[in-house]
């Protein structure tokens, strides 16, 4: 997050912290349901069947409610119901949709503007409007950058209590 903003005048170089932090930001939720799956030894249950207990398998939604429900878990499938509520909150926020854009996408890009106010021939209005919205819409980006790690730390934080598992 720091070299997000350390960096948002640079949009050649911020774009790659950005779409950095957005990737990981975004797999914190797969973690926690692969930590839960361990947890609740939904990798051993995938392990008995010789299935493959693939990182990908086990952040998946209905591999885990399907392993809970076989293993008559109801801890695990109040998690996985409590998971997906989550799941539905963080899709809800705009940072998602910022996510999709930044990492498949790639953001709109500007102008590398070194003086955005002056050129040799004088004032650069065209340069300083340019250099004024991408710093305006990094600071929104930013801002809801923060917004959406309060709430990862919120939703781990959450399932260390509710479930009493400590993810350290």
């Amino acid at each position: 997050m720091n070299k997000v903003q350390e960096t948002m005048t640079d949009s050649k170089i911020n774009h790659f912290y950005l779409s950095a932090f957005l990737a990981s930001w975004r797999s914190i939720p797969d973690v926690l349901l692969y930590d839960f799956a361990e947890h609740y030894e939904i990798t051993d249950y995938y392990k008995k069947l010789e299935r493959v207990t693939s990182f990908r398998a086990m952040t998946n939604e209905s591999s885990f409610r399907l392993a809970a429900r076989n293993l008559k878990n109801a801890e695990a499938l109040e998690f996985i119901g409590w998971w997906v509520s989550k799941m539905k909150e963080i899709c809800n926020l705009e940072l998602s949709s910022k996510r999709i854009e930044a990492v498949h996408k790639g953001l709109q890009p500007y102008p590398i503007i070194v003086s955005p106010f002056a050129t040799s021939t004088g004032f650069n209005l065209a340069g300083y409007v340019r250099y004024k919205k991408y710093v305006g819409d990094m600071s929104d980006i930013i801002g809801k950058c923060q917004e959406g790690l309060a709430l990862m730390e919120d939703i781990v934080n959450e399932a260390e209590r509710k479930f009493g598992v400590n993810l350290q």
